[in-house]
């Protein structure tokens, strides 16, 4: 933007609007986003070579990374699942 690199600005008013469809819909949400850093982290990600170039696409240790993200979220998402279900009692 005007010559800088720099997250656009429209990326934490999107994420924002994901948010808010999850809450209402009741329905889970990552902020990979936030996950990968959050403002200006595509900058970071280039220079610690977890994304190319474009400064728009993760390579392959990058995938790697947001991989661990996904998956990290799955498993304290299931975690709280299961603490919640063991708190009720069986009809």
């Amino acid at each position: 933007i005007e010559g800088q690199l720099q997250t656009d600005p429209s990326v934490p008013l999107i994420v924002s609007a994901q948010r808010r469809v999850a809450e209402a819909t009741e329905t889970a949400f990552l902020d990979l986003y936030r996950g990968m850093g959050g403002r200006n982290s595509m900058i970071s990600w280039v220079e610690n070579d977890l994304a190319r170039q474009d400064y728009a696409h993760p390579n392959r240790k990058g995938a790697d990374r947001i991989a661990r993200i996904v998956g990290g979220y799955l498993l304290e998402q299931y975690e709280g699942l299961k603490v919640q279900a063991s708190a009720q009692p069986l009809p």
